[in-house]
């Protein structure tokens, strides 16, 4: 769904005084712009700004590899991204905590957030490929659109905590399996 996008993109800005890390930057803002609509209780507006967060950080690592010159690994909006996306997460299960399902959907948002961790730091000694089906920050706000549409966030959140535990648990098995 991303790479029309990207290209697009990435082809607009490779003649413009764009630099990659505002767009970085502006992923993070957004992330963290849909969080904090999300505490407000103004879901749809949140699960927007998330989905426009969504092919920045593609975009701009593209247009400095273009430039060349790739971003560093280390760069603090990089970093920050992961982070912003898991507060944006617990925002929604505090708000479907405090106008819904009560106080499990906050919990369910926790373990969800503890099971993509655990599994972004397995999955970072693992060599690359092979993760398309894993649960990314993409994959996680684009999973949401079909549950916002029916207006079911509490089962979203509780399909992104299976969709987070069995990514973990692959990465366990790839990880663990005995070498041939």
């Amino acid at each position: 769904m991303l790479p029309p996008i990207e290209d697009l993109a990435t082809e607009q800005l490779m003649e413009t005084p764009v630099r990659p890390s505002w767009l970085m930057g502006a992923a993070l803002g957004l992330t963290l712009g849909g969080a904090i609509c999300f505490t407000r209780g103004w879901l749809g507006a949140g699960l927007v700004l998330l989905i426009l967060s969504t092919p920045l950080d593609l975009i701009a690592a593209r247009l400095a590899t273009l430039r060349l010159k790739p971003l560093a690994q280390r760069m603090w909006s990089r970093l920050a991204l992961w982070p912003a996306a898991g507060l944006a997460l617990l925002a929604i299960g505090l708000w479907e905590m405090r106008h819904g399902t009560g106080w499990g959907a906050l919990v369910t948002a926790a373990a969800a957030c503890a099971f993509a961790e655990a599994m972004r730091i397995e999955k970072s000694t693992m060599p690359p490929g092979g993760e398309l089906w894993l649960l990314s920050r993409r994959n996680a706000i684009l999973l949401a659109i079909p549950f916002a549409l029916g207006g079911v966030w509490t089962a979203y959140l509780l399909g992104l905590l299976l969709y987070a535990a069995l990514s973990f648990f692959i990465v366990q098995r790839v990880r663990h399996l005995p070498s041939s």
